[in-house]
């Protein structure tokens, strides 16, 4: 999946480098189809405090300015079930070797020990 931000390349731009998430957020199709998407609906994401993650110009902290002006969006993305799962991190590292911003999550998880001795 490869979810994008329904706003034109200036306007998602201007809402980036002023650091209106909230505004860039109401925009988001993931978050705006989420209900009506039988497996994504299953799944939670931390919240989203970071400006958009895709799409950079190369070695650079400027979003897309080629021919193709990619509209900035959080592409990259940690879903997860919360069954088990309680997410404690969730934010964008500054790392400028794609034109992407790697996203890192910490979660806290229970798992299940199995009794090696009953299960054989």
């Amino acid at each position: 999946m490869n979810w994008r931000i329904d706003l034109s390349y200036e306007d998602a731009v201007y809402l980036a480098n002023k650091n209106q998430i909230k505004e860039l957020l109401q925009q988001d199709q993931l978050l705006k189809r989420r209900q009506e998407n039988q497996l994504t609906r299953r799944f939670e994401e931390g919240v989203i405090k970071f400006k958009p993650t895709f799409k950079y110009n190369e070695d650079s902290d400027v979003y897309d300015t080629s021919k193709k002006m990619r509209v900035p969006s959080w592409t990259d993305r940690i879903l997860f079930k919360p069954d088990n799962c309680k997410i404690l991190y969730y934010n964008r590292r500054e790392s400028r070797f794609s034109d992407h911003r790697p996203v890192l999550g910490i979660f806290e998880c229970k798992v299940k020990k199995v009794n090696k001795q009953l299960k054989d």
